[in-house]
């Protein structure tokens, strides 16, 4: 039973005559505090399955990325495109207040999944090819 559900049930019940009695009432906290629960965790939810794809998309462009540069080069180069992947960070947590205020936690999570999906598909696309190349 949804929270819009069990606000129903409260205002029916109060306009009747007498009102809830004292086991609808318990009955209506307990659905509510359900409710809130089933929310909480699958808040929980998205936010482990959200570290997780995080941490392996790191680690995939940690060992991805040093494979373009050539070794005299490489520590520079991977240093500066690490840090401008990083500047977006910065403005991060304003667009993520602004969504959840404007649509809701879900789109948080649909918009990363989104730009995920996304960079995954330029890098497999455009991404230069490293099996069987010099990394010297």
């Amino acid at each position: 039973m949804t929270a819009r559900a069990v606000q129903s049930v409260k205002r029916k019940s109060s306009s009747v005559a007498g009102g809830m009695s004292a086991v609808q009432e318990r009955q209506v906290e307990e659905i509510t505090r359900r409710v809130d629960y089933a929310r909480e965790t699958r808040m929980f939810h998205k936010i482990v399955a959200l570290v997780a794809a995080g941490m392996l998309m790191d680690s995939v462009v940690a060992v991805y990325a040093p494979e373009l540069f050539a070794t005299k080069v490489r520590f520079r180069c991977v240093g500066l495109a690490n840090a401008v992947a990083k500047l977006p960070n910065v403005l991060m947590p304003m667009i993520v207040g602004g969504m959840l205020v404007a649509v809701g936690t879900d789109s948080v999570f649909v918009a990363i999944a989104v730009v995920a999906v996304i960079a995954m598909l330029v890098t497999g696309v455009f991404g230069v090819e490293t099996s069987r190349r010099s990394i010297g």
